[in-house]
């Protein structure tokens, strides 16, 4: 049995025609969700990947594994991951993209070692020095325990400093 996304907003939108707004057009927007989800059950053409927010804790790919096999955009970073130095600046250029374009809000210091070195090929990164250099930078970043280790979270003044320290290398 092969159903179509129009079938199906057409189905939800009988659902909601009797209601007002704004009520209207919250319901139309669950109820055809919640027909999308269970058409592909039934449905082979309607099924996708499964997207992250359904997936159990378990079942979620590791920072180290979505950052390197996702597709990020680096290009305000390439000057700055490219210069000798600036360990704090290149690791919160990683924390930046990870919570912006991969929705990965902090990370430790050993993946943020994996990451330069394996997705942006930075040289002679060593997670303790990374550790070290990050548990200074407490201006810039948030520090928050987990698990026995640490994960370091960007601040509004990190964003701020990377941004300046960035532009310096375009």
């Amino acid at each position: 049995m092969e159903v179509s996304y129009a079938d199906l907003a057409m189905k939800a939108r009988e659902y909601v025609s009797s209601l007002d707004e704004p009520y209207r057009s919250i319901a139309y927007q669950v109820i055809l969700t919640d027909l999308i989800v269970g058409s592909k059950v039934q449905s082979p053409i309607l099924q996708v990947r499964p997207d992250f927010e359904s997936r159990s804790e378990d079942d979620h790919p590791k920072p180290v594994e979505r950052f390197l096999t996702s597709v990020v955009d680096a290009a305000p970073y390439l000057g700055l991951f490219s210069a000798a130095g600036h360990l704090v600046e290149k690791s919160m250029a990683v924390l930046r993209i990870a919570r912006d374009q991969l929705g990965l809000d902090g990370l430790t210091p050993a993946e943020i070692a994996e990451i330069l070195t394996s997705k942006f090929r930075v040289a002679r990164v060593r997670r303790s020095n990374v550790s070290y250099d990050l548990g200074k930078a407490t201006q810039f970043l948030h520090r928050v325990k987990v698990n026995g280790g640490y994960k370091y979270l960007l601040m509004g003044l990190g964003e701020q400093h990377l941004e300046a320290t960035a532009s310096q290398f375009k």
